[in-house]
């Protein structure tokens, strides 16, 4: 059975990192003499000789320099102001020392043309951060194309010799103005300057990434490497990235403020263990106060790890990287690619236990609490993680094909319903008006897909739309956008959910993560503007309006068949708007027929009988008619039904009109 896409449009597979914000550090350009381009997590983004790479001193307050340009959509003023916030706000973190200023534009208006002095100068004295207002410098530098997966990116130069960042610079992408708006931008620009910092990334809480709630989201430090189902919270630091600064840049009041952990993670055979997460959670809040590092991020071969913590009572217990989170989204020192300790060496999770620690798996029943006060280290907190290197070697590394639901970059969510074309973002929907659905499945198993499987996507349990898929590469994504669903969805509640493999005809390392689900709401919009309404009555519209609504409330509100027809009235009110709007010769026909009905509207809100002639009847009818042949189907059904009650007379006998 061969299926096709009608009312859509398909294209090949993307390789994408698997992440959907796509960071500089997750494509540092500074492969010069000053820089390596490594992502060491959990803390620090670069070390040197055992010791994070940060700016000194007497570099403070760093000067960044604006671009003088656009950024897409944006302003100057807004993308400046955007900037001016990110850096006000690490700024702002009470216990690290990090200051800055704004040290005026750059002389130019950076573009493709005359970005590459900007980036490949680590001497001249400027930080810039470039506004790419349309994407050709990220394509200049990436390939054609990759503008349309990169939002930014950012880092910092530094020299090997003194272990100090020298210059740093960042660049946006002005191509997703258009999808976000400046609250979401802002947490790219605040992820991107963490980097320029010289933070890394980290995993905490990924669990309430891409859920479908954006209530948790405020849970999910901002140096997560991927977006979430709501950016907006991620434009602010929260506990851990405020520690993971404080770590690089100390202030003399952290003591009062933070305690420390510190300890190792090893194997039962004394082996220290390179790239295990290690997470300490607040009792009580253990939602937001999370805190997190990576075993020998300092790369000493010793497991070593330490963080700060606010005081209190935590409960700490070590994790694999995500599999998912390397190259430009690695975290940790380790996990550049899946050949590395972290994936080839994995820990599994289990929970400290102090004294009785002895590499078992330890659940919640058997940890010991951590008690740490203001400006207390708690040492040896040194985890035994279970077998040992010789043993532990490549196991648990997933291999073969995974296919999911997955949020491109730009996208609110894998399955994206919408009232207009061309978008990937939920806004108002509106029911009775055409809805359109963006639908994506990426592979992030290691291995292709050969096999043809199918994506199904149902609303209210009504499969709606569906993609046959001839295999899938690893690491690629396919997607569906503008999907005409039909029937037309009326205002209220709708869920959609998207199924991956429905037909089960992959075999893949994970079948549990093949569906998402997502509720809606559906609105009632009323899309007839005064605009449009003028281009068909051609007079005082309002007034006519006015008119119109007292037939609707005054009229037909009181007959039961005419409550009936107010009901689909709001239901396919919004198609029959758009259906206006995109027709010249049916708003022409429109208005030919409200002119000759305006008599008799007016002698209905005068309580005057009505007599429609034959002529008037079959103006209606073909009206109608050139409705019908552009309408969904369920606008299709309605509209016959009211040509039917027409030429049988049950409407008009309703509402006390006669026909001659």
């Amino acid at each position: 059975m061969v299926k096709t896409v009608p009312g859509a449009r398909t294209v090949e597979p993307k390789k994408v990192s698997r992440t959907i914000r796509q960071s500089a550090s997750l494509l540092l350009l500074f492969l010069t003499l000053f820089l390596t381009a490594h992502l060491y997590a959990g803390g620090p983004l670069n070390t040197v000789n055992g010791r994070a790479v940060v700016y000194q001193n007497s570099h403070f307050p760093i000067p960044y320099h604006p671009d003088r340009g656009a950024l897409g959509s944006f302003s100057n003023g807004l993308a400046t102001s955007l900037v001016d916030t990110s850096f006000e706000l690490w700024g702002s973190v009470p216990t690290a020392t990090i200051a800055f200023q704004n040290g005026g534009q750059l002389p130019l208006d950076i573009t493709r043309i005359n970005y590459i002095r900007y980036l490949d100068d680590f001497n001249d004295g400027i930080n810039p951060i470039i506004f790419d207002s349309d994407g050709s410098i990220i394509d200049a530098e990436f390939g054609d194309g990759a503008s349309n997966g990169i939002i930014g990116f950012a880092g910092s130069s530094y020299n090997l010799s003194t272990g100090y960042y020298v210059e740093g610079l960042a660049v946006m992408n002005g191509k997703f103005t258009a999808i976000f708006d400046d609250r979401e931008f802002q947490a790219t620009f605040f992820h991107e300057i963490g980097h320029f910092l010289g933070l890394d990334h980290t995993q905490i809480n990924g669990s309430y990434v891409n859920d479908g709630s954006i209530v948790n989201d405020s849970y999910v430090p901002t140096m997560y490497p991927t977006a979430t189902d709501d950016d907006t919270p991620l434009g602010e630091p929260n506990p851990d990235d405020e520690a993971a600064l404080t770590l690089l840049y100390p202030a003399s009041n952290v003591s009062a403020v933070y305690g420390m952990i510190k300890g190792s993670v090893k194997r039962t055979d004394g082996q220290p263990v390179l790239g295990a997460n290690v997470v300490a959670v607040k009792v009580g809040d253990e939602d937001l106060s999370k805190f997190s590092s990576v075993s020998d991020y300092y790369r000493q071969d010793s497991g070593e790890y330490e963080m700060y913590v606010t005081p209190g009572e935590y409960i700490l217990f070590i994790e694999p990287i995500n599999p998912n989170f390397t190259a430009g989204s690695s975290v940790g020192p380790y996990a550049e690619d899946v050949s590395q300790p972290a994936f080839t060496d994995p820990v599994v999770k289990e929970y400290y236990n102090g004294d009785d620690e002895s590499g078992q798996e330890t659940d919640l029943d058997d940890v010991v609490v951590i008690t740490v006060a203001a400006g207390q280290t708690v040492s040896s907190v040194d985890f035994i993680a279970e077998g040992d290197a010789t043993t532990t070697t490549t196991t648990t590394i997933p291999s073969g094909v995974n296919l999911v639901p997955y949020t491109p970059s730009g996208w609110d969510a894998p399955l994206v319903p919408s009232s207009l074309m061309g978008t990937s973002i939920v806004s108002t929907l509106c029911g009775g008006r055409a809805t359109y659905i963006d639908f994506a499945v990426i592979n992030e198993g290691f291995e292709d897909s050969t096999e043809t499987f199918f994506i199904d996507v149902y609303l209210d349990g009504v499969n709606v739309a569906y993609l046959e898929r001839d295999g899938l590469q690893s690491g690629y994504f396919v997607y569906v956008d503008d999907w005409l669903a039909d029937p037309v969805i009326r205002a209220g509640q709708h869920t959609l959910k998207i199924v991956v493999d429905s037909e089960k005809a992959v075999q893949e390392f994970d079948e549990n993560d093949n569906e998402y689900t997502q509720t809606f709401t559906w609105n009632i919009c009323l899309l007839w503007t005064p605009a449009l309404y003028e281009s068909i009555v051609g007079r005082d519209t309002m007034e006519y309006l006015a008119r119109l609504r007292h037939v609707r409330d005054d009229v037909l509100r009181v007959d039961q068949t005419g409550s009936i027809y107010v009901d689909l009235l709001y239901d396919y009110s919004g198609e029959v708007a758009t259906l206006l709007l995109r027709d010249s010769e049916l708003r022409a026909r429109t208005a030919r027929v409200l002119a000759r009905v305006e008599p008799d509207v007016n002698a209905l809100l005068a309580g005057r009988h009505i007599t429609v002639t034959g002529v008037l009847l079959e103006e209606m009818e073909v009206l109608l008619d050139a409705f019908e042949g552009q309408a969904s189907p369920g606008l299709q059904a309605v509209l016959k039904q009211v040509e039917k009650e027409m030429r049988e007379g049950t409407l008009f006998e309703e509402l006390g009109i006669t026909v001659k």
